[in-house]
């Protein structure tokens, strides 16, 4: 199937299937930033596993996660496992709470069901720890669990946890008497461990701002704090794997001294690789079920691949920091290709959104009997549509978070926060005369404020990505010839 114009009425996206088996291959139509999410959720309801969506570049990744959420509502969990926000061979590392995120996704893709998994051809072909590192260097809390604080504290230590005086970031913790506060990554607040001699008598969520308890919880998993270890053990294989790699002017590297010493210095990710006999990718991590919808293309991956062999060629001169080859760090061509087929495989090509939509009147986005939902791109904006429909139509539109809950609410108006993309569903598959029309009857339209046109009509409160379950009924050919 060849690319189409993105949004021409013959690719009607709402019929589109997944290659779901290893090695079957299968072709979307060309389509536009709004279709592709709606499309993509409405897939991933019907498909047996997780769906991995790679987006071009982290940016439209970003933009693609908004609408993603705006569409899936609570019906489907949407996961972005971002880039570490680091050229390849950089001298940074990643942030300690973005890499307490993608720990925490990493430990729960294995046991994913339906969902979308966003991500971008830098981190599928990028190397990860492999699969057994998390499950062996974490732990879990449970109240009533015998804890003796000293053994704790070590066991913290060698999972990468600092202690500091006072709780303030990912990857810290604080001994107080009988308190012992931890910021475990992957969890959204710390918590406070409040022992009774060697018992846990309970665990608490805690403010690390004004450092006062909150609501209580019954266990707590911990997480490594970083995608390599640093214990001696690990150590002691770097520095063997370093030697074996790079046998001359060990003594001038800053890498292997800083690593001898117990020290992670700032860039040390480029050599994952020799912290592990072996090591995994993200395809490794995630359940056998999932399928792959690539709306990169192979552009975006040539030029992934490309970048990554500029840096190398950049770096690989320096003496203090030899670098790894980008097939030792990252997986090639072949093997990016060899790993993508080991799954479903459906490209799914589509035009970034346009820098200007026609401007539409509001009372125009509300003329007629479909309900609307008015789209808002800032909380600003969303203001200022609740201040003109007030003041000039005499209208308090419903806030809701996501399309599903206007559905449900039954509101005549309601107004959301989203991004232009949920705008742009193309207008030739979903308004009438596009050559499939919906019946006329209870509708729900979409507008942007910012260009405020009418998107999509929905027929009896059953929005698009919940076609799987009632289709819109159509009009007779005769119904539509006639309108």
């Amino acid at each position: 199937m060849s690319p189409g114009k993105p949004g021409t009425a013959g690719s009607d996206w709402r019929q589109l299937r997944l290659a779901r088996a290893a090695g079957e291959r299968a072709h979307w139509p060309a389509l536009d930033a709004g279709c592709l999410p709606a499309a993509a959720v409405q897939a991933a309801l019907a498909a047996p596993g997780p769906v991995l969506l790679v987006a071009p570049d982290e940016q439209q990744a970003w933009r693609l996660e908004q609408a993603l959420h705006f569409y899936a509502g609570g019906d489907l969990p949407v996961r972005h496992f971002c880039d570490p926000e680091t050229l390849p061979y950089d001298l940074y590392s990643p942030h300690p709470d973005l890499i307490s995120d993608r720990l925490a996704l990493l430990a729960e893709f294995g046991r994913m069901g339906q969902g979308l998994i966003l991500t971008t051809p830098y981190v599928l072909r990028s190397r990860l720890p492999p699969t057994d590192y998390l499950s062996g260097r974490s732990f879990v809390w449970r109240v009533g669990d015998r804890l003796r604080l000293e053994d704790e504290m070590t066991r913290l230590a060698r999972a990468g946890y600092a202690r500091v005086a006072e709780v303030a970031g990912h990857g810290e913790f604080a001994v107080r008497g009988a308190l012992l506060d931890v910021y475990p990554m992957g969890a959204r607040q710390a918590v406070r461990v409040d022992l009774f001699d060697d018992e846990i008598d309970s665990l608490r969520w805690f403010d690390v701002e004004t450092q006062r308890s909150t609501d209580k919880v019954d266990e707590i998993r911990l997480l490594p704090t970083r995608e390599l270890p640093l214990d001696d053990e690990a150590i002691n294989a770097f520095r063997e794997r370093y030697r074996e790699r790079f046998p001359r002017d060990i003594h001038r590297s800053r890498i292997y001294d800083d690593v001898s010493r117990g020290i992670a210095p700032g860039g040390i990710e480029a050599w994952l690789p020799l912290f592990f006999q072996q090591t995994a990718t993200l395809f490794d991590y995630l359940p056998a079920a999932t399928t792959v919808l690539d709306a990169a293309g192979e552009e975006a991956f040539a030029h992934d691949w490309a970048e990554i062999a500029e840096r190398h060629e950049q770096r690989r001169h320096d003496i203090e920091r030899p670098v790894l080859d980008p097939e030792e760090l990252y997986l090639g061509p072949a093997s990016l290709r060899a790993a993508l087929g080991a799954h479903g495989y459906t490209a799914a090509p589509y035009a970034a959104p346009g820098a200007e939509i026609p401007q539409t009147p509001l009372a125009d986005a509300l003329a007629g009997s479909a309900r609307t939902l008015l789209v808002a791109g800032t909380a600003s904006q969303r203001e200022q549509i609740e201040t003109e429909l007030a003041r000039d139509h005499g209208l308090t539109p419903k806030r809701v978070g996501a399309l599903a809950e206007f559905v449900a609410d039954k509101a005549r108006v309601g107004v959301t926060l989203a991004p232009r993309e949920v705008a742009q569903v193309e207008s030739a598959v979903l308004k009438e005369g596009s050559g499939e029309p919906c019946a006329v009857g209870d509708t729900v339209s979409m507008a942007y404020i910012g260009s405020l046109q009418v998107k999509g009509w929905i027929e009896d409160g059953h929005y698009l990505p919940g076609c799987t379950r009632h289709r819109a009924r159509r009009r007779p050919p005769s119904a539509a010839a006639a309108a």
